[in-house]
């Protein structure tokens, strides 16, 4: 699976959700509107600093430790992942995050695609909205935002615009085998920072036309190199074949890793 993790954490908006955690502000429901493509990663986000018990993701604490392949014990999926929940996975949910958490402060439970949520569905999760338990958390997932008024009423929502996030002017990049030849000389005496920088543009260009997992390939590719020290010519290579050799990117972040 792609990860769009470098992606999601320059965007303002989760800058600002981030923020507050470390100071222990969590919506009791949150409704996070986003492409389907950015779902699964802002899940493990959000649910990792939210189930963290100082609120980073990251210290180690038993709860962070807890983590496997197959999630947390404080984190409850509705029904299939991926797929609106039907009125029989919405039902248990109130319950659920009734019980004492095991090792986390929170229990969290996420509903995917809430905007296709039947309407059945959606009432059968009106009290817990509006009323949930004090150590439970509940993440709605939607591309819209049209959940039912009476939820829409109850939840915090927050929209990410990545597109909005770059931090360079969108900038297409090389097409044409010329544009590439000119491409290559220009950067040849470029350091692997300045080469990250002016790809910036290209990041958002892709995000401007929604080729998210293009954009997201080509973030990590960067990061991978700097991380790495790799040398120049390694680097304007490897941004070559993702690019215009359509190389997959996870074959391209393997031979990095390795590098």
């Amino acid at each position: 699976m792609l990860d769009f993790t470098a992606l999601l954490k320059e965007m303002d908006e989760w800058r600002e959700l981030s923020q507050g955690f470390s100071r222990g502000r969590t919506p009791q429901s949150l409704l996070a509107v986003l492409p389907a493509v950015f779902a699964r990663t802002f899940v493990d986000c959000y649910a990792r600093q939210l189930l963290c018990r100082s609120g980073t993701g990251e210290d180690g604490c038993d709860s962070c430790r807890a983590w496997t392949e197959d999630g947390h014990p404080d984190l409850v999926i509705a029904g299939t992942w991926g797929k609106a929940p039907g009125i029989e996975d919405c039902l248990p949910l109130s319950g659920q995050l009734s019980l004492h958490p095991v090792l986390a402060p929170y229990r969290l439970a996420v509903v995917s695609e809430a905007d296709a949520l039947s309407l059945p569905a959606a009432n059968s999760l009106l009290k817990l909205t509006e009323e949930p338990p004090p150590a439970g958390r509940v993440l709605f997932l939607a591309e819209q935002d049209n959940l039912i008024p009476t939820i829409r009423s109850r939840v915090w929502t927050i929209r990410f615009r990545p597109d909005q996030s770059a931090a360079a002017p969108c900038a297409a990049p090389p097409f044409s085998a010329d544009e590439w030849g000119r491409w290559f000389e220009g950067t040849r005496k470029k350091t692997v920072e300045e080469i990250a920088l002016d790809a910036e543009g290209w990041i958002a260009w892709f995000a401007e036309e929604g080729r998210w997992e293009m954009a997201a390939s080509l973030k990590n590719a960067l990061f991978l190199a700097q991380k790495r020290h790799l040398p120049i010519a390694m680097v304007q290579d490897a941004l070559f074949v993702l690019l215009r050799e359509g190389i997959k990117g996870e074959q391209l972040f393997g031979d990095l890793r390795e590098a």
